[in-house]
């Protein structure tokens, strides 16, 4: 087995954020804190992508769509020839058929296929929304079939937890460890 090491250069990689309420920051901080990678926020700065050999990108998902994919597609030449895992943030639970709608209104199949992806849950918090968001999300919950997710619309939730990057940490540690061909 080899490892970075063997390299000419170890294997930079680096942990790139877009979120909406802070639940995505967060998990970046967390991750970054974890990794010992960067961290850029990239609704606030514009990273060297050339720098780097592999990338954690999260995304919270507002209004049925990853906040990053505009990001995503005007970079996807430099990211799609180097490892990229993609967490997306958000009130729906892993496998809910929202994730995957959001995934498909966002990414192309090419970018589906080659990035590894991991849904985590956040937060919401109605007291920070502004009022035209709050009166929306009474709106929808209200008429929800599914109860459980009427209940994360009218009353908020915080599913917020360090514990949940871990399989981002292993995505990032098996990276880092190049089977030799």
């Amino acid at each position: 087995m080899q490892t970075f090491e063997n390299f000419d250069h170890p294997l930079r990689g680096a942990v790139l954020f877009m979120g909406k309420y802070g639940a995505t920051r967060q998990y970046a901080e967390w991750i970054a804190e974890e990794t010992d990678l960067p961290l850029f926020d990239l609704g606030k700065e514009k990273p060297g992508l050339f720098a780097y050999d592999y990338y954690i990108l999260g995304s919270s998902i507002y209004l049925g769509r990853l906040h990053i994919r505009n990001w995503l597609k005007e970079n996807w030449p430099v990211l799609k020839s180097k490892p990229t895992l993609l967490f997306s943030v958000s009130g729906s639970p892993a496998g809910h058929p929202d994730l995957e709608e959001a995934l498909q209104v966002s990414l192309s199949p090419e970018m589906r296929k080659k990035m590894y992806y991991v849904p985590l849950q956040g937060r919401l918090i109605l007291e920070e929304l502004p009022w035209f968001l709050r009166l929306m999300l009474k709106f929808v919950g209200r008429s929800q079939k599914e109860e459980e997710t009427a209940q994360r619309m009218l009353y908020g939730f915080d599913y917020v937890e360090k514990k949940y990057i871990e399989p981002i940490l292993k995505w990032e540690e098996d990276v880092m460890t190049v089977e030799q061909i």
